[in-house]
This record gives C-alpha cells, sequence and structure tokens, in this order.
C-alpha cells in the first residue's frame, strides 16, 4: 500500500528536481527512513487490553447496567483493542466469605493462560474483595468503584459520596415543599451509614423542614402511609433492598411498588432509578462512574500511578428528571435547575410530525398540479375514447368476419379429416380382394406348371407370392391404422390387467417358441375402448418380444404409475435397444430400422399405438439405449368414478 507521506516526498522530488536538485539526497534518505520504519511499526501493532469487571451483584441489576454501560463507552475512545471479562460475586445470594473464596478459585482458574492488564471492582464486597487478595492478579492495575479506604500505588479509588445536601436542596425547590417524608432500609450496615450521613446534611435544612422517617418499615405499611401523604408534601427515597418484614427487593422494584400508590412525588439521589416512577432529583449517574472508571484504567496503563489519575468526579452527579412524572404532578418547567436532563420527555408536535406533515404539505400541492394536468388531460382522454370505440368497432367487425372464416375452413378441414379417413379405409378394404385374386392364382401357377418351368421363372413366382403377402399384411395393418378413429367403442372403465392378459393370450404362440418370461405390477383402471387397449398391449408385447438379445431370452415387464389425472404404463424389455436419433422415427408410419431379412413387419405396429393412445388424450414415448433394452411409456386417462371396478370392460 503507498503511504501518503512518501507521495507527497516523491512529487515534490518532481518539482524541484531541475531547480532545487540539493533537496534530491534529502528525499532520498526520508524515503529510506520511511521504508524502514514501516515494518517496525506494524510489527508492534498493541496486544489487546485484558480488562476484568467485578462486580457485587449482578450485572444486570439497574446500577450495574448503568455502570457497565458507562465502561464500555469509556474503553471505546481508546487507541488501542479491549477484550473484556465480566464476573460478579453474587453477594445478595451468596454473602459471606465461602463465596469469596469459590470466586477466588474460579478467577485463578480461569485466567491461568493469561492474567487480566486491569481489574474493575464495583460495589463494597468487589472492592474488598480485589483489596484484600493482591496476589490474585499480580501486576494488574486495579480501579475501585465506591471504595472510601486508602489505596495502594497501582489503584485508583471512585469513591462515591453521596451528595444528599444539593439532592435535598433541589428537592425542596422543585417541589415547593417543606414537608418531606424519607423511606430508608437501615437493616444493614451499609444501609445504617446511608441514613446517618442523610440525616447529617438534613440537618443543615434547620428545623422549619419537617422531616418523617420511615425506616425498616414492611412494604405493605409503606405503600399504606405514602397513599396518605398531602400533595404539598415530597418523598426522598433512600433505597430499600429489605423491608421491615425481611422481604429482599432490588431498589428499582422498590420504588416501582412505592410510586404506584404515592400521593406526593418521590426524589432520590442514584439515576438508575429512573423510569420506576420517581421524579428524579439531583442524581449520581452510574453511566458517568462507569465512565470515569474506564479512564482511570486508562491512565493507569498508560504509566500513571494511582496517586498521578485525576478524575473529574463532580461529573458524576447531575439533575435529571422524568418528563411524564413532571406532567403528572404539575411541577412547572421553571422550577427544574438550569441544565437539567429532561427524560421521556414527549416531543411537540412539529417535532414528532414535522416530516409527515412536509410531506404531506408537498403531496398537496403535487396532487393539485395533477388535478389541473388530468383536467387538461380529459378533454384529449375523451377524443381519444371516441376514436379508439370506432377503431374497436372496426376490428370487432374484422374479428367476426375472420371468424366466420375460419369456422367454415375449420368444418371443410374436418370433412376432408373424415372423408381421407374413409377413404383409407375403403381403399385398403377393396384392395385386399383383387390383391388375394393375383396372389392365388399365382399359386396355382406355380402348382400346375411350376415343374415344368426352369428355376429362374419359379423363383420369380416366390417373389410374386411372397410381395402379395407382403402387401396384403400391410393392407391389413393400414386398414387397423384407419379404424382407430372410426371406431365406435365409446370410452369407458377398461381393466388394463385383464386387457394384458387377453393380449398375452393372442401372442401365446410366440411366447412359448420364444422361452419369454413376461411379468406386471397391478394395473389399474383406466377409460379408454377395451379393445385398443388390448391391441396397443399387444403390439408393444409383440415388439419387445420380436427385437430380443439373441444372447439371452426376453424378459418383459409391465408397470404403472398414477400421474395425476392419467395413468403412466411402462412396457420394459431387455432386448437389443434404440440409438437416440430414432426415438421419435420409429412412430412415423411404414417406418422400419431393420432389413425384412432380419425382422419381419410393416413398419405400422408402433404408428398404431401412437393413434390409439392420442386418440384417449394421452402420449407415448421410449427410453431407450442400444444393447440396453428399451422401456415405452405411455399415458391412459384414470377412471375415477366409484362404480368403475363394477363396469369395468375385458
Amino acid at each position: 500500500m503507498d503511504d501518503p507521506s512518501w507521495g507527497n516526498y516523491r512529487r515534490r522530488g518532481g518539482c524541484v528536481f531541475g531547480s532545487r536538485i540539493f533537496l534530491w539526497p534529502v528525499s532520498v534518505v526520508v524515503v529510506a527512513l520511511l521504508l524502514a520504519v514501516r515494518p517496525a511499526v506494524s510489527a508492534e501493532a498493541p496486544a489487546p487490553l485484558r480488562v476484568l469487571t467485578l462486580y457485587s451483584l449482578d450485572p444486570a441489576f439497574p446500577w450495574q447496567a448503568e455502570v457497565e454501560r458507562g465502561i464500555v463507552a469509556g474503553f471505546a475512545r481508546l487507541d488501542r483493542p479491549v477484550e473484556r471479562f465480566v464476573e460478579n460475586l453474587d453477594t445478595a445470594r451468596f454473602p459471606g466469605e465461602a463465596q469469596a473464596e469459590v470466586v477466588e478459585h474460579f478467577l485463578a482458574g480461569r485466567f491461568v493462560g493469561g492474567l487480566p492488564d486491569v481489574v474493575i471492582a464495583e460495589g463494597g464486597p468487589a472492592t474488598r474483595f480485589i483489596k484484600a487478595r493482591p496476589g490474585l492478579f499480580p501486576g494488574a492495575r486495579r480501579v475501585l468503584i465506591n471504595y472510601t479506604g486508602e489505596p495502594g500505588p497501582d489503584m485508583v479509588a471512585i469513591p462515591l459520596r453521596s451528595d444528599f445536601r444539593t439532592a435535598i436542596a433541589e428537592m425542596l425547590t422543585v417541589s415547593g415543599t417543606r414537608r418531606v417524608t424519607v423511606v430508608a432500609d437501615a437493616s444493614d450496615p451499609s444501609g445504617k451509614a446511608r441514613l446517618d450521613d442523610f440525616k447529617t446534611q438534613m440537618a443543615a435544612f434547620g428545623s422549619d423542614i419537617r422531616v418523617e422517617y420511615l425506616v425498616d418499615r414492611p412494604m405493605a405499611e409503606l405503600r399504606e402511609r405514602l397513599a396518605e401523604l398531602p400533595r404539598d408534601s415530597a418523598v426522598f427515597y433512600l433505597l430499600v433492598f429489605h423491608d421491615g418484614a425481611g422481604e429482599a427487593f432490588t431498589p428499582y422494584q422498590a420504588a416501582q411498588r412505592l410510586a404506584a400508590v404515592s400521593k406526593a412525588p418521590i426524589f432520590s439521589h442514584w439515576s438508575s432509578l429512573m423510569g420506576s416512577g420517581i421524579v428524579g432529583g439531583y442524581l449520581l449517574s452510574g453511566e458517568r462512574v462507569g465512565t470515569l472508571a474506564a479512564d482511570a484504567a486508562g491512565q493507569l496503563v498508560a504509566g500513571r500511578s494511582g496517586r498521578e489519575v485525576a478524575l473529574p468526579l463532580k461529573e458524576a452527579y447531575g439533575s435529571s428528571y422524568d418528563w411524564r412524572r413532571v406532567k403528572d404532578w404539575g411541577i412547572p418547567e421553571a422550577r427544574l435547575p438550569m441544565g437539567s436532563v429532561p427524560l421521556f420527555r414527549e416531543p411537540s408536535f412539529w417535532a414528532a410530525y414535522r416530516w409527515p406533515a412536509i410531506m404531506v404539505l408537498s403531496l398537496t400541492l403535487v396532487l393539485a398540479t395533477v388535478v389541473v394536468v388530468l383536467a387538461r388531460l380529459n378533454a384529449a382522454r375523451r377524443q381519444a375514447l371516441a376514436a379508439l370505440d370506432e377503431e374497436r368497432s372496426l376490428l370487432e367487425r374484422r374479428v367476426e368476419e375472420r371468424t366466420a372464416d375460419l369456422s367454415a375452413a375449420t368444418a371443410a378441414l374436418e370433412r376432408s379429416n373424415q372423408d381421407l379417413q374413409q377413404f383409407a379405409y375403403a381403399a385398403s378394404h377393396d384392395l385386399q380382394e383383387p390383391l388375394r385374386s393375383v396372389t392365388g392364382y399365382l399359386q396355382l401357377l406355380e402348382r400346375r406348371i411350376g415343374p415344368t418351368l426352369d428355376a429362374d421363372a419359379r423363383e420369380f413366382i416366390t417373389f410374386a407370392v411372397e410381395g402379395g403377402r407382403r402387401m396384403h399384411t400391410m393392407i391389413a395393418d393400414l386398414l387397423e391404422y384407419s379404424r382407430v378413429h372410426l371406431d365406435g367403442a365409446a370410452a369407458g372403465p377398461v381393466n388394463a390387467e385383464k386387457a394384458l392378459g387377453l393380449a398375452l393370450d393372442n401372442l401365446r404362440g410366440l411366447i412359448d417358441a420364444s422361452g419369454a418370461r413376461i411379468g406386471n405390477t397391478p394395473l389399474p383402471l383406466v377409460l379408454a375402448s377395451a379393445p385398443q387397449v388390448t391391441r396397443l398391449f399387444q403390439n408393444l408385447v409383440g415388439n419387445a418380444i420380436k427385437y430380443a438379445d439373441p444372447a439371452r431370452p426376453p424378459e418383459v415387464t409391465i408397470g404403472a404409475d398414477c400421474d395425476g389425472e392419467f395413468w403412466q404404463f411402462s412396457v420394459k424389455d431387455n432386448g437389443i435397444g434404440i440409438p437416440k436419433q430414432f426415438h421419435q422415427r420409429i412412430f412415423w408410419l411404414f417406418q422400419r430400422l431393420h432389413a425384412r431379412s432380419q425382422y419381419q413387419g410393416t413398419g405400422v405396429g408402433l404408428a398404431l399405438c401412437q393413434r390409439i393412445v392420442e386418440r384417449h388424450g394421452g402420449h407415448i414415448w421410449v427410453e431407450s439405449e442400444p444393447g440396453k433394452g428399451a422401456t415405452f411409456r405411455f399415458t391412459l386417462p384414470v377412471a375415477r368414478d366409484s362404480a368403475d371396478l363394477a363396469r369395468a370392460e375385458v
């Protein structure tokens, strides 16, 4: 890949080659340095920064989820890839040192292949766990969130000191009240310390603020009391993990239950409670805390000691309000502090529907233009329609005339076809009598004067007799071919298996003489002419035996499969086969592929089969290769009447 800097030097060298030739050696040296440095830079690409984040509670809890989002956003700003691992002590379910030992063994085993570069611990149990085990991850930098002790040289502590005084002052200003009810949980040391800190900072407001403390009360009692509060009071929520009855909650769940019944607005000090029903207030943001932790980790990795890391902790606090609750409680917007962040604010009509409104106006203008254009085009359209009506009338007259001509031509063609079929039938029938006379007299002549004739004369008479016999056979086949469409037998349900049996009876002498083996699967009922189905099987099976391979006895298999409205029959043999180029030609009338000295026949049999199948609306074809036998397939209509079996012919 071309380096942009090298491109600049190259262009500059081209410009000054004639005027400032003394720059050329410098350019050569710079280019050589660039080419030497580039591989080294590529080879020193930084390895991913391995970061373990250990939470005291489940990372899916609202506060922990906010911190996690902040950590992700903070590391995204680093110019280095980051490989993150997230674990938690789950102290809500498994408090005590035994759980800590289990987690210690788990973490030691998980990172045996590569230690983390940075460990971020969130919450008291997690920070104490990491602080007490310096040998767990030797060399790793540590960031302790919500840790108030003295950190080590490779550690950064982010103390989350509650600024209740600012939060209380903002609550009093926004609510406009001097009556405050405080809901707190002092069932554990951290909750008791939080309550004591609040009372200490609350004392700065003097005795003119009436304060009621609801501490360690059952949830039912808390809800009942908040449902009785006067409208001109406010509630400060100091988190509830366990109520007075011992029931466990997440602070978010407890806030939801209290906000559902409270007759006074609820304020708090933690942003993770937003959306639970509280109004808001001066809040400690978990997301900002997470971002600070990621920034601290980046500074430690960059080489700073824990004491040199500078963090703007004030940025972790800010005023945020749920705009829906502000409107529900009728709090004037003017009371909110400057720079407050309104959450869940419904956009104004223009902000919400600006683009749809613009689109509607644009469409209105477009439609107005279209209406004007359509009005002008309407007159032209009417004129065009009148012209089209005239043309259509003319076209209809022409179509009627052409239809009448085609009907007459079709009728004439049908009459011609009928006449031609009648002629073929009559000619075939009438030619047989004089042909029999010629053949008979030749045979009589041979018997009477044959002994007196020489060998050539007797051979000539023999040829003439055989020719007469062949002619007789051809005329008989032609007569049968012409009778297919003249056959008056109506199509009806035919038992194909019985039709096959009759055909085999007719071929019994040929079958016995050839030693052929004939087999079939069960054959169905078809809608056809019974004599023609018998003739169809007789021709196909007879051909299979006639064109047998001399090296093996003939084997013929007949089967049938349903193909929608038709049955598809197959007649398969092991004979000599048919080249592919003759697969269509064999169905032409009087077509033969072999000399008469090899195989007898007139070339009418397969043409007759095709005529029978097509008369019934089906089609016939062959699948074959030389030396591999042949499979003739044809289709006949399905006989679907439920009484077909009882009425089947044959």
